[in-house]
């Protein structure tokens, strides 16, 4: 019973990381772009 439940906690906690990491992959550049664009208005 404790098993079960700490593989569905660990196949949670991945599918968190991932979709974090896929989040900040798609979300970071833009971030940067418009990080260098304030830059560039100044």
């Amino acid at each position: 019973m404790l098993s079960k439940m700490l593989i569905h906690g660990l196949i949670a906690a991945f599918l968190v990381g991932a979709a974090a990491s896929v989040y900040a992959a798609a979300f970071a550049p833009s971030q940067g772009l418009m990080a260098l664009a304030q830059l560039e208005d100044e």
